[in-house]
């Protein structure tokens, strides 16, 4: 299982919370460990203890680096938006034709990539369905998504509505489907990938479109 620590770029020195985590392998154990446990059990049912004892690090050193569990969850996303997502958008925005087969290879890409994250993804979600604060963030969160990817299509003269009601429409009738159809993917409970793609695309691309636009 590849882990979100893995392919965060670490070169970069500090973290979002002035954290050095340039090769730092304390903080990896501990995001790794994390990003399982609140996948598992939920944010709110796992412990510090719990955490501590999966990645075989002290408890103090948690929060020594994070200060609290919130904060561990808050740096686990910003490193998974900022760092993780622009990769995947890269290769997803690297067509030149925009038609029902770029579609297709885009959803392709984003399932095969969110593949490897489905732990983050799913407590996102999971999180971001509860406390209003949460859901707040994982507003605030795919708005950065799309930030990223206009920055990427913006060479082709076009741009996807970045207005919130449309946020909501493309977080909730586009996104959300690709990951829980990844997480059941993931975990055995549904094996026909390439049937759930042609479905998606045939239920979803003259939806999706009306998001692209001109400029």
């Amino acid at each position: 299982m590849t882990k979100i620590s893995e392919r965060i770029n670490m070169a970069k020195g500090k973290g979002f919370l002035n954290i050095d985590i340039k090769g730092n392998e304390t903080i990896k154990k501990i995001m790794n460990a994390a990003s399982h446990l609140f996948s598992k059990k939920g944010f709110d049912a796992t412990s510090v203890d719990e955490i501590s004892a999966e990645a075989n690090v002290n408890k103090a050193l948690i929060y020594y680096y994070f200060e609290s569990k919130r904060k561990l969850l808050n740096f686990l996303f910003d490193e998974f938006t900022q760092n993780v997502v622009p990769e995947i958008i890269k290769k997803a925005t690297s067509f030149r034709s925009f038609g029902i087969e770029a579609y297709r290879q885009v959803i392709q890409i984003i399932i095969d990539d969110i593949y490897k994250y489905t732990d983050i993804l799913n407590v996102l979600f999971i999180q971001g369905m509860g406390k209003k604060e949460d859901f707040d963030i994982l507003i605030d969160k795919f708005k950065l998504i799309v930030a990223n990817a206009n920055n990427e299509i913006k060479k082709y003269n076009l741009k996807i509505s970045d207005d919130e009601n449309s946020i909501y429409k493309m977080l909730l009738m586009v996104f959300m489907p690709i990951v829980n159809f990844t997480f059941l993917y993931k975990e055995g409970k549904i094996n026909d990938k390439d049937d759930f793609i042609s479905f998606f695309i045939e239920s979803t691309y003259q939806f999706a479109i009306k998001f692209v636009e001109k400029v």
